[in-house]
């Protein structure tokens, strides 16, 4: 299947990438991404063909702040790095197609949260 663009926003700055809608055979999905500790939209995934519509899904992820601070409330098999975007049960885990499409400062920002995690 094509990818597609997604607009993607972070810490104050939109990406459009181009990214296949499945993942490990799950369908991704347009998802906002709210820390259920601080209550704080860190992260909004969005196709383009879809910003007039409501998201798909309100995802309860911890932001990298909070999950530094609370490390605790981490589980280690679901989810287990705050402020990541390729955690996804949408996907069955890692969101690989979002991997995939990402461009450098992404990556180098992903690889910096699990880095800091695994330490």
């Amino acid at each position: 299947m094509a990818a597609e663009p997604m607009q993607v926003t972070l810490l104050g700055k939109q990406f459009v990438l181009m990214v296949e809608p499945f993942s490990g055979g799950y369908p991704v999905y347009s998802g906002l991404m709210v820390c259920p500790v601080c209550e704080a939209v860190w992260a909004r995934l969005v196709w383009s063909s879809l910003l007039d519509k409501p998201y798909k899904e309100i995802r309860g992820f911890m932001c990298y702040s909070c999950a530094a601070e609370n490390p605790h409330y981490l589980h280690p098999d679901l989810r287990p790095v705050g402020g990541s975007l390729l955690d996804n049960p949408t996907t069955g885990g890692v969101n690989y197609a979002l991997l995939d499409a990402m461009p450098e400062v992404l990556v180098r920002r992903e690889f910096q949260l699990h880095l800091e995690f695994y330490k």
